[in-house]
């Protein structure tokens, strides 16, 4: 069971950042609309398993989600099986990769845990620096 708990320091995607927000369509807005999909690829024959938190409104600093379920993923080989972290920014009906990461589910450990992200280019420097989710992640059937 994984819950999305809160986000730290969340950047600007490139369009907002050059921009400003004040050009294009969409809100217009300068702050960002984060939300996260967790991901499970479970290495078998089987499509990813996705889930979806609320989006936050104008908060990319501090985002705090309060999901009170979370998500149980079911997986039949934790070896091989991956979960993928990614928040991304929704202005109207666009949506705009902001950070993410990706854990083999064989490395995970229960807990509250801060998962690191990372840009589209798979480096965590400049404004990714500090970039990060918290998330409870408990792995009892």
């Amino acid at each position: 069971n994984i819950k999305i708990l809160s986000g730290y320091n969340l950047p600007k995607p490139p369009k907002k950042a050059v921009s400003g927000g004040s050009s294009g369509s969409g809100s217009g807005s300068s702050s960002i609309n984060p939300f996260v999909k967790v991901t499970l690829y479970d290495g078998q024959n089987t499509p990813p398993v996705v889930h979806v938190t609320e989006t936050i409104e104008k908060n990319g600093l501090n985002p705090v989600w309060h999901e009170i379920d979370g998500i149980l993923f079911k997986v039949k080989d934790p070896s091989t099986a991956i979960i993928s972290f990614s928040v991304w920014d929704r202005d109207g009906a666009e949506e705009e990769f902001i950070a993410g990461a990706a854990i083999p589910v064989s490395c995970m450990r229960q807990g509250y845990r801060s998962v690191s992200l990372f840009d589209a280019n798979h480096r965590s420097c400049g404004s990714h620096a500090y970039t990060m989710l918290l998330a409870h992640i408990d792995g009892r059937s």
